[in-house]
């Protein structure tokens, strides 16, 4: 990403203090003379005052400044995180999970993305490789590998800071790391005081759990995008799991083992709280979601803006009722994922009318029958549907004319196709 991102953005979160009245020359022209100046020199140039600590910070945003593993093992996490030079917007301690198809702290760059897309109009941000500029690069650092347990007292040293100067981050990104000897007490605080929070496989136990969403309910919180896939939620108290989740912006609950019990509790007081906050909830891969009866899932899904129901073995029922709801009911739903659901039950108008009401779709895997498909594609040919954006499989276009094809690559914003080939055989 260029320099001048950096610096546009950075400009926004982080407004310079007004110019000093001793200061008789502008700031065009220090910032001139700064810019020739070695990185030592404005490090040193930073500590003078308050103007040449912030004409300074400017330049050094578009310096690489590498930070050595061996000085932050013995400096702790939170000098890195306190000094004006290496102003950040997130923190990455996420840790590779070996999965070549899978790219750690995905989720807190795509919030921060999305915010900050939201929130400035100079730049906007396409990918979210754009925002590794944004993030303090401390990323497979493995604490635990090379400080046994002394990286806890690291960590929470660095949560302590966190909880008692709230806002300092606005992402912090521990996804595949192990926080499971953290104090909880701290690790809620922390993680209640930045915006985006990815604790995905971080070990968190239900004494972890409980505090974390007991002080997200409370209501004093700044967080508003928690991802917390693949943590074992079954034994945190239901109640306390649905005042917290309802609290925030966006929740991703993927294989987080979730029982009947709480889904019906997390699930109701979506549906009947009056001020809703939450406006997005991933349930990716929760077998229990089969369970929830059908109605309470329309209800509930209807308050959302987004959702995502992939791989949860929803019933025909489940899913004929969420289409006919979602159709003939006011809705706020506009994103929804069905990926790896049977769909072939579903009838080809139901279907077909579902699309008119969403813009955001993502069908792949979904068993479609060829008189879904061409029914389907030829609705969102003739430009009958809202759809901005459709995942299908690649098989769905067999059979279906070349001109609806060319008709849906018109009307579609963004089309994305999966599979092997054109034709079931990989061709």
């Amino acid at each position: 990403m260029c320099s001048r991102f950096v610096t546009c953005v950075c400009s926004m979160l982080c407004p310079p203090p007004p110019t000093s009245s001793s200061s008789l020359l502008p700031r065009e022209l220090w910032l001139s003379i700064m810019s020739r100046l070695s990185s030592a020199d404005l490090l040193t140039l930073a500590t003078t005052c308050k103007l040449f600590n912030c004409l300074a910070n400017d330049v050094l945003r578009n310096v690489k400044l590498p930070i050595h593993r061996r000085k932050a093992y013995k400096l702790g996490l939170v000098s890195l995180v306190s000094q004006a030079r290496l102003v950040r917007v997130g923190l990455d301690l996420s840790e590779k999970c070996g999965v070549m198809d899978r790219c750690p702290g995905l989720y807190s760059r795509d919030c921060l993305r999305r915010f900050l897309n939201t929130n400035q109009e100079r730049i906007l941000f396409e990918t979210n490789e754009e925002m590794s500029e944004f993030f303090f690069p401390l990323s497979n650092m493995r604490l635990k590998a090379n400080l046994g347990e002394k990286s806890f007292t690291y960590l929470d040293s660095l949560f302590s800071h966190l909880a008692s100067n709230p806002y300092t981050l606005k992402a912090l990104d521990c996804e595949g790391g192990n926080l499971s000897r953290c104090d909880p007490e701290l690790v809620a605080r922390a993680v209640s005081s930045v915006l985006i929070a990815n604790l995905e496989r971080v070990w968190l136990s239900t004494s972890h759990l409980d505090k974390l969403f007991t002080t997200i309910g409370q209501g004093s919180t700044f967080l508003q995008f928690l991802s917390l896939a693949e943590e074992d939620l079954s034994m945190v108290d239901r109640h306390t799991l649905a005042r917290g989740l309802v609290k925030l912006r966006e929740v991703d609950l993927s294989d987080t083992k979730l029982c009947k019990e709480q889904l019906h509790t997390i699930l109701e007081t979506i549906a009947s709280t009056s001020n809703l906050s939450l406006t997005s909830l991933r349930m990716s891969s929760l077998s229990s979601l089969a369970n929830v009866s059908p109605s309470l899932l329309s209800r509930s899904m209807s308050r959302l803006v987004r959702a995502d129901l992939q791989w949860t073995n929803l019933s025909s029922t489940q899913l004929v009722h969420l289409a006919t709801s979602t159709i003939h009911s006011p809705s706020s739903l506009s994103s929804l994922s069905l990926s790896g659901l049977k769909l072939s039950t579903l009838p080809s108008s139901l279907l077909s009318n579902l699309l008119t009401k969403l813009a955001i779709v993502d069908l792949t895997s979904t068993d479609l029958t060829s008189k879904q498909n061409v029914d389907m594609l030829t609705t969102i040919a003739t430009g009958n549907t809202s759809i901005q954006s459709l995942a299908l499989d690649c098989s769905c276009v067999e059979g279906v004319a070349d001109e609806v094809i060319v008709g849906v690559c018109n009307m579609v914003c963004r089309l994305v196709f999966c599979g092997g080939g054109w034709d079931s055989g990989g061709g």
